[in-house]
């Protein structure tokens, strides 16, 4: 489940990407199975969700975590919310390195 990108827009600054992971989950039975992956970074700020947010136009989510790389330092708009209960994670909508003009 996905927090709306919509909301909550903000930059979260001087952020160290600390790990990175696709989670993969896979469901369904024998006869029909449906497999997700998430791209997740980890940060000194947060958590966050690297993924397409259509609701502002955001498409790019594989070139953003591509850009992104661990122990570097960013700041990042996100949008969203982050609720623990229902797995929702605020979702990474821009990328920009510190220390770079």
């Amino acid at each position: 489940m996905s927090a709306c990108a919509t909301q909550n827009q903000h930059w979260e600054k001087n952020c160290t990407v600390t790990a990175k992971t696709i989670l993969t989950d896979v469901s369904g039975d024998k006869n029909s199975t449906s497999t997700t992956r998430t791209k997740r970074v980890d940060t000194s700020c947060g958590s966050y969700n690297v993924e397409d947010a259509w609701e502002v136009g955001s498409f790019n989510s594989w070139d953003l975590w591509g850009k992104l790389q661990e122990g570097k330092v960013y700041d990042l708009k996100v949008g969203g919310i982050r609720n623990g209960f229902f797995s929702m994670f605020q979702t990474v909508i821009d990328v920009k390195p510190v220390g770079h003009a």
